[in-house]
């Protein structure tokens, strides 16, 4: 915490002032102006030191019952400010900083705005040992971290003459989601929307789950093979495993809206897009399906194709959902030319869940490509017009109107 006590000379040159006005009313025998001299002197004095001490243990805080919420949600905040010293404050103004993507619906203070920011101010005065409390409403309207901070405190002596500032360096941040919405909302069945088969993909076997032993075939993987048990029977010994009941569900979110990727970003159409594979996402966490994300919206690591590796657990769908609200509308390539490079690398027999607005002729050969290697894929379309033509076998939801619905019926109104 650093203290920025503003510079101000005038007391001391009335401090002066005062010392001359007394020694010239000794001077001349004038009780009345060695008096004022005296007084002066005194008040000044007072000024400088209840000045110096104004700001001394004071205490502000912030609390949040909630550092996470979703786009559209209300959460309430409350400041404290402490004075912790036996002096009073005749006059304090606070000021804290929002971003313009909270909105205030409730609370005392008076707004000021400036460029992406508004100022939260509160004029007001402090007995000794009182603590003051205000309690607001923020409605959160644009996903990603908000940041809420710095406050400055202005106080100084009861006369108004000094005036002493500080910043408090402590900054809290939110956690805004993406907007999610209901599956039957978007116009999405709500008896298994991805394709689930009961007791999941029977095709794939789970190497956690050991099974039986058998002699090796054609074409089993070596990794398959038992060597102690080869060993000791002296012929080639395979372990087989149960099949895999998990699904792994992709989010495959496209950042690019239009093409080429590059050209005149439709922040709406993203907004939709990420929506889109949000509700997704929370539909496969309550199925307690394993989730992982794909984007473009930044360089894809060698050996991390994924933006959020596949898992699944109560931690996974804040992993997920914090990846989405940080999603910039700015792709570094092509959808389709990201996916066709790190196809190989998604998970063997997972679920593909492609949210885009735009699907070139490009995006559509790497789908058919990606259905052929075993992929179930599902394409949640939200662009305009008519989803291009895709393979038999693919899943195709087209929710731009649910989605442009929900937009107008949930819109943020000023209280």
């Amino acid at each position: 915490m650093k203290d920025s006590k503003s510079k101000q000379y005038m007391p001391v040159a009335w401090m002066f002032f005062f010392i001359f006005l007394g020694i010239i009313g000794a001077f001349v025998a004038q009780p009345l102006v060695i008096s004022l001299g005296v007084m002066g002197f005194i008040t000044c004095i007072i000024s400088v030191i209840w000045n110096l001490l104004s700001l001394e243990e004071m205490s502000y805080e912030r609390k949040f019952f909630q550092r996470n919420a979703f786009k559209g949600e209300d959460i309430p905040m409350t400041v404290t400010l402490s004075n912790k010293k036996p002096i009073p404050l005749t006059r304090l103004n606070l000021s804290d900083e929002l971003p313009d993507e909270l909105q205030v619906l409730k609370g005392e203070g008076k707004l000021t705005g400036k460029q992406k920011i508004q100022i939260l101010n509160h004029a007001t005065s402090m007995r000794w040992y009182e603590r003051l409390r205000w309690e607001y409403t923020l409605r959160c309207t644009r996903r990603g971290i908000q940041k809420i901070g710095p406050a400055k405190l202005e106080s100084g002596d009861p006369f108004g003459f000094l005036n002493s500032t500080r910043s408090e360096s402590h900054v809290d941040s939110l956690m805004v989601y993406p907007a999610v919405a209901s599956l039957g909302d978007l116009g999405i069945p709500s008896a298994r929307p991805l394709g689930e088969t009961r007791g999941g993909l029977q095709i794939y076997e789970d190497p956690s789950r050991f099974f039986n032993l058998r002699d090796y075939r054609r074409g089993d993987p070596l990794k398959t093979i038992d060597w102690k048990a080869t060993a000791r029977l002296h012929r080639l010994i395979t372990r087989t495993y149960e099949p895999s009941t998990s699904i792994t569900v992709i989010l495959v979110v496209a950042v690019d809206t239009k093409d080429p990727y590059w050209d005149n970003y439709d922040t709406d159409e993203l907004e939709r897009v990420i929506t889109a594979a949000a509700s997704i996402a929370m539909y496969a966490a309550q199925e307690e399906y394993t989730i992982g994300v794909f984007a473009n919206d930044g360089p894809i690591q060698p050996n991390r194709p994924l933006l959020v590796q596949p898992a699944r657990g109560p931690d996974q769908i804040h992993n997920v959902l914090s990846a989405l609200a940080l999603l910039r509308m700015f792709a570094f390539g092509p959808m389709s030319q990201r996916l066709a490079e790190n196809a190989n690398k998604l998970p063997v027999g997972s679920t593909i869940v492609v949210c885009s607005a735009f699907i070139s002729p490009e995006f559509v050969i790497i789908l058919t490509d990606l259905k052929n290697k075993g992929h179930k894929v599902v394409v949640v379309y939200v662009g305009p017009g008519s989803c291009p033509t895709l393979p038999d076998g693919v899943l195709v939801y087209p929710v731009r109107e649910n989605l442009i619905e929900k937009e107008i019926i949930s819109e943020p109104v000023s209280a």
